[in-house]
This record gives C-alpha cells, structure tokens and sequence, in this order.
C-alpha cells in the first residue's frame, strides 16, 4: 500500500535547519536524511510505519528548496506558481492509496478539490486538525476530503457531524534522547512555546505567564517563545484588524484587548530568545527540571504535543488540568496540573522549594512515556487508522 505525507514545517523551523545544512545538501534524499535526525516535525510515521505493509514517501509540502529540488530530479518544470503545481505531480507520479497531510493550513478548498477530483487512485485522504478557529471556513475544505485526525477531542466534538473524524495523540520519538546528555543536571523553570499575538488563542497563556513572573518566591523562570517578533506597531496593527473585523471577533473586549498586549509586551522583556524547534527544543527542555505548560483557550480536554515532549526527557511537567489527563498520566505521581492561576503559582513555588519531588515526577513521567506514548506504540492506532475503510 502506498502512503504519501505531505508535511509542512514552521517557516521558521525551515529557515533554522537551512541556514545549519546548506553546504551538506545536494538533493531531497540529502534534506530527508538530515531532517529526520532534527526531530523538528510533529508527525514522525513515516520513520515508523511499517515498510513491509506500506510504500512510503514523504514530501516536504511548504519548502521551496525541497520542492525546487525535487522538480529539478524529475524534470519539472518550476516557476512562482509552484505551490501546488509540485504538490500535485509527486501525487501523480507516486499514486498513493493513503494522502497524509499534516496541516489543515497548506492546502487550500480548490487544491483538494483538484486532488480528489483528478486523481481517482487516492482511496483516503486524510487532514490532520490541529486548531479550529472558525467551524464554517472548514467545512467546503472537509467535502473532499475523506477523514479528518486530531489530538483534540474537543475538535472531534465540533467535527464529527460533518466528517469522519478521528483523535489520536502525538507521541514522543525515543531516539531523541540519543541526542541528549540524559546524564546532565536538571535545574531552574521554563516555559518552552509560541505566544501569538492572538487573545482568543493564546490569551491566557500570556496571563498565566505574567502572574509567575511578578509573584513567583524565586525569580527563575526562563522563557523561548516568539513574543519577540511583537512591538508596539504588532499591537497596534493587531489592534485596528479587529476593530475593523468586529464579525469575526465576537468576544472582542477594549480592556482585555489592551491588557494582553501588556502582558505580551512584559513577556517579551523578560524572554530569553526566540521559539526553540526540533532538537535545540529538546536539548533546551533536557536541562529544566520543571517545565510550564498551558494549552490554548476553550479546551476542555488534553490535547497538544508538549505534554509528551517535556516528560519525554524526564522533565517534571506542570501543566493546565482536564480531565482526560488521567488516561494519558498518574496526575499528582507522574505530572502536576493546575486549575488556576494561583493553583499554578503554589504548585511551582513548592516544587521548586522541595527540587527532589520535582526529580521524582520527572523520572516517573518518563518511565510512562517509554512504556505507552512512544511512536512504536502510536504507530500500531495509526496504522489501523489510516487503512480503516480500504
């Protein structure tokens, strides 16, 4: 059976690995092999599908230099409207049964109309969901395709009337702490992730933020996120898009509005560097022994990547509470949740305080990683995911 994934990156995390391997690479096969031992993807199957069952190619959808490469070994021509023109002919000459793809965001209505349309081979394609601003703008995209996977089963709540929708949970790639000196010292609290200067989204997240920085008993959280890329004309920009776009921001509040840019801006202050991706992300995270992490607004279940990330590399994790937590962790042995801010603040205050419960957790937390959140677990669900209905 023949799986194709197209997967896209951050532009940032493109950038980063280019600037670091520009002399090392002469073709795709060169991007492919230096890329999977970066760990800077989310969905890493294709290192772990099984390739006695399937075929499996995997394209780096959103960069220019790996499609640009890729036209040029298959004697394509490669011009400014690229995009899906590339996207398109390795759909033709690879005619897989399954199409993966890894963001709801590269492909637009017209392009999936296109891939279903002409290329009758294609028995699934499937569109992972990471984020759900806006349920309408979705659902022409959802006609044609076949299936929709998330980690989100607050996603799959809004989703499952209008497509087959699946949840399944990120997991955590074990090779990576071949990569990391598993033996160094862990110290200090961190908070390790994107801020976007979008209230609705990351709103809270600023807020919460804020609170530990200006009462925490000891003045040692380090931050990496992107709140740097934000200035005072960010704000003001952002400011005046949603006043002229009032339909789209119904919850939009003039006071929130500008306390958030506040605390964004404080954030920014006192930030360390820029989001860390792939394997500086996780040799960073390796050296914290406790780290913050608060899911985006409105979910009422667990859903995002750093829950595996952080206790993958025996990290204590600290993180916002939801029920379903108790199927993925031992809350209170093998991870600590928070309900509010100050439940938050009292909780890393303590662990801080008593450094060897923090170690304890960690180490607890990784040990359930190994043993039931791996890719060679998650894979197998995958696997019977991907194939359901062929």
């Amino acid at each position: 059976m023949k799986y194709l994934q197209f997967t896209t990156y951050y532009e940032r995390a493109l950038n980063q690995f280019y600037d670091k391997f520009a002399l090392k690479i002469n073709s795709t096969r060169d991007i492919l092999r230096l890329i999977e031992n970066e760990f800077i993807e989310s969905h890493r199957w294709p290192y772990y599908l099984n390739n006695k069952k399937f075929e499996i190619k995997n394209i780096i959808v959103n960069s220019f230099y790996f499609q640009k490469l890729w036209a040029k070994e298959n004697s394509i021509n490669f011009d400014r409207d690229w995009k899906f023109k590339v996207a398109f002919k390795q759909i033709e000459k690879y005619k897989p049964d399954i199409i993966f793809m890894t963001s709801e965001s590269f492909f637009s209505f017209e392009a999936l109309k296109y891939i279903k349309q002409e290329f009758k081979f294609v028995k699934n394609i499937i569109l992972w969901q990471g984020i759900l601003n806006n349920k309408l703008q979705y659902l022409k995209k959802f006609h044609y395709i076949d299936k929709i996977f998330t980690s989100s089963h607050d996603i799959r709540n809004q989703l499952k009337d209008e497509v087959a929708c699946s949840q399944i949970h990120y997991a955590f790639d074990h090779k990576i702490l071949k990569a990391v000196d598993t033996n160094l010292p862990k110290k200090n609290l961190a908070f390790i992730g994107s801020i976007y200067l979008e209230r609705q989204l990351h709103g809270e997240r600023a807020e919460y933020l804020n609170y530990l920085i200006r009462n925490m008993e000891f003045n040692n959280l380090n931050i990496y996120s992107n709140v740097n890329d934000y200035n005072y004309m960010s704000y003001a920009k952002n400011f005046l898009f949603k006043l002229l776009k009032l339909t789209d921001y119904r919850d939009f509040n003039l006071m929130k509005e500008l306390n958030f840019y506040r605390e964004m801006n404080y954030i920014s202050r006192v930030s360390l560097a820029e989001n860390l991706f792939g394997i500086n992300q996780f040799k960073k995270l390796n050296k914290y022994l406790i780290v913050i992490n608060k899911h985006i607004n409105g979910l009422n279940f667990p859903a995002n990547i750093r829950l595996f990330e952080g206790p993958g590399v025996g990290c204590c994790l600290v993180t916002d509470f939801f029920d379903g937590l108790k199927d993925l962790f031992d809350i209170d042995n093998e991870i600590i949740t928070f309900k509010n801010k100050d439940d938050l603040l009292e909780k890393v205050n303590y662990l801080q305080k008593y450094p060897e419960k923090a170690i304890e957790i960690g180490k607890k937390s990784q040990q359930r990683i190994l043993k039931m959140h791996t890719y060679e677990k998650r894979v197998l669900e995958f696997e019977e995911m991907i194939t359901s209905g062929i």
